[in-house]
């Protein structure tokens, strides 16, 4: 206190001095209270679900396009092997037809109900093997409820230039057909069912080919022409449309059909339970023309 006293000339100025500091009052902030923080808080909250309800959301729609455009990119590819493979049904250049009696029993009967018509829906038989390596071609396991379809015809690189190697006046060779087998089934590494395809090339069955995942099953449609050779219209008349409709091949033709549907029900998330999906189901329709189902021109 000594100290502080001689700072100054008497205590009355430093008395003088010193009362306008101790009586000063002190002014305090004021904060927020617990009700305005409550409020603030639940605000926040509210906010924050909304913006994380729209971005799961926005994310959910974002999958299923994404999941879209890759089913449509994969079935645009099925559908051009499809339409490829049905194009040549029955079509052997300019030889004779195998004869059926052999094809038949080269193909385990498959063909026994269809006749000329080179294609088939009966189920795949379990003994059809390779010959060279003698595997099963039915690594594919077929779920039951869809029926799969093989087409058969010219071996040769193109169908409609005939086979060189034995010319135009002969019978086409059985050993040497090809074949393209489509159906919807299991493998030992993909338990999901899926869309495969199998092709016979130079008397050997190649391995499946995975075309579309997640297929749940896949129905045909198949279009007959009902002109006959003796009532087609002439080449200067407009052709009027004919067409027979049916859910499998028909028994009573003696030519292809003109015009194969296939309708594929694909499960979009890949969630199954007993063969039937769970979430969205997606249709998707192949339609493909059989050169050799033309009757008239």
């Amino acid at each position: 206190m000594k100290i502080i006293i001689k700072r100054f000339k008497s205590v009355e100025n430093m008395n003088q001095t010193l009362n306008p500091i101790l009586h000063t009052k002190i002014k305090y902030q004021n904060g927020f209270t617990l009700i305005e923080l409550l409020v603030a808080t639940a605000i926040s909250i509210i906010v924050l679900l909304a913006a994380s309800s729209t971005f799961i959301t926005t994310y959910k729609l974002n999958q299923e396009v994404k999941e879209r455009i890759e089913y449509e990119n994969d079935v645009r590819n099925a559908a051009d092997l499809f339409r490829t493979d049905a194009r040549q049904i029955g079509n052997f250049g300019c030889q004779a037809h195998p004869d059926l009696g052999e094809l038949n029993n080269e193909y385990k009967n498959l063909f026994a109900t269809s006749g000329t018509q080179f294609v088939s829906t009966t189920a795949i038989p379990k003994n059809l093997v390779n010959s060279q390596y003698g595997n099963n071609v039915l690594s594919v396991d077929p779920i039951s409820g869809s029926k799969p379809i093989t087409m058969v015809y010219s071996g040769g690189q193109d169908a409609g230039g005939g086979t060189s190697r034995t010319g135009c006046n002969f019978r086409a060779s059985v050993s040497e057909t090809a074949a393209s087998i489509y159906v919807i089934g299991t493998t030992s590494i993909n338990k999901n069912p899926a869309l495969y395809r199998i092709r016979r090339i130079s008397n050997i069955w190649g391995e499946p080919e995975l075309l579309v995942n997640n297929v749940q099953n896949m129905s045909l449609t198949f279009y007959y022409d009902k002109h006959g050779e003796n009532d087609c219209p002439q080449t200067d008349t407009p052709v009027e449309s004919n067409l027979q409709k049916f859910d499998d091949i028909s028994k009573n033709s003696s030519r292809p059909p003109i015009l194969i549907e296939a309708n594929l029900t694909i499960c979009s998330g890949g969630k199954f339970k007993d063969n039937k999906c769970e979430n969205q189901v997606i249709d998707y329709t192949i339609q493909a023309m059989v050169r050799k189902g033309e009757v008239c021109s």
